[in-house]
């Protein structure tokens, strides 16, 4: 074999494929059903692999109502401690509302329903707080009236028995009995 022949050592080896040798006028090799069959399989894997990955990435993807719940709290609750938060704010309702129409079937649900269990301890927690500095502010209230009446009742006392006798202002004799001057 020489150089020039096309099936010398390098050719054989070559990276790119040789073109076939079409004859002028001859018709093109016919692939069959064969052929048709590889094409169609090849579709179908193509758009069971997309409708596949949509329904994965919307298994997978937060719950819109999931994710428009943590956005109103989130909101909400910026800058704020835990004391400065009011559980009673419509927020808190809203964001409930948005977390019980979270799919069940979405990947947000158990988040979600952990946030919703939250919130409700939290509500709970802020109303219990709530009563509890009502019952001090009405056992203050209380304590404070008592206290008025008190002093009311002790000022009618002085004023219906005058105080006549004020031990305080005698002095003690040389004999030790006091005597008023």
């Amino acid at each position: 074999m020489s150089q020039t022949d096309p099936q010398s050592n390098w050719a054989r080896f070559s990276k790119r494929p040789r073109r076939p040798r079409i004859k002028v006028g001859a018709r093109p090799p016919k692939r069959g059903v064969g052929g048709f069959l590889a094409t169609g399989l090849l579709v179908a894997m193509v758009l069971g692999a997309a409708v596949g990955g949509v329904l994965w990435s919307r298994g997978h993807r937060p719950d819109e109502h999931f994710v428009r719940a943590v956005e109103l709290l989130s909101d909400y609750e910026r800058g704020k401690d835990e004391l400065q938060r009011n559980y009673g704010n419509a927020v808190y309702r809203t964001a409930l509302g948005e977390l019980e129409q979270v799919d069940p079937q979405s990947a947000s649900a158990e988040p979600a329903r952990q946030l919703e269990r939250l919130i409700t301890r939290k509500i709970g927690e802020f109303r219990d707080r709530l009563a509890e500095e009502a019952r001090a502010l009405q056992r203050a209230r209380e304590v404070r009236e008592k206290r008025i009446t008190e002093a009311i009742e002790l000022r009618r006392y002085a004023r219906e028995h005058p105080r006549t006798y004020y031990p305080e202002c005698e002095h003690p004799s040389a004999d030790g009995h006091n005597h008023t001057h």
